[in-house]
């Protein structure tokens, strides 16, 4: 994925947005005309390029993650993904409260990351349990409100 430009349009304005190392990029938090229903666009035929929103709180590193920029992270892929889905599974994963809230026990939604995992934890004021992991990926509590947003998953990766 060499070469990619990205903008932020809107009907009256738009504007480039820098590509960081593994095109991760910052959007602004600024308001005005420019991000009233902007969209963002790349030179890239549609269709060939897949976003994974990477939700990050300052206080976080390599290895901590805050559960409320997971369960946001989630909320915005659903929000970007869901309109590629064919109306029956789009409507049947809406009424069981989307991939990040799903009513039922056997819906999860995982997240990638771009080195083995050895170990994952989640803690909150005292309390803390394991993370079910696989490889690369580890799936964190998103629905069970008994955790808070500002609780920490410590991720331990193989090669640390």
């Amino acid at each position: 994925m060499h070469a990619i430009a990205l903008r932020l349009e809107s009907d009256d304005a738009g504007m480039a947005i820098p590509l960081g190392e593994r095109n991760i990029f910052s959007l602004p938090v600024e308001q005005g005309p420019l991000y009233d229903k902007a969209e963002l666009t790349l030179n890239r035929k549609a269709g060939s390029v897949r976003w994974i929103p990477y939700v990050r709180s300052a206080a976080t590193s390599d290895t901590i993650r805050r559960l409320g920029d997971l369960r946001l992270a989630c909320e915005v892929h659903w929000a970007i993904d869901k309109e590629t889905l064919p109306f029956a599974m789009r409507t049947a994963m809406g009424a069981l409260g989307g991939p990040c809230n799903f009513v039922s026990q056997k819906g999860t939604y995982s997240f990638a990351e771009p080195r083995r995992i050895a170990a994952a934890t989640i803690s909150f004021n005292g309390k803390s349990a394991p993370v079910p992991f696989s490889g690369s990926s580890f799936t964190p509590p998103l629905r069970e409100q008994d955790w808070s947003d500002d609780s920490v998953l410590e991720l331990t990766f193989a090669d640390d």
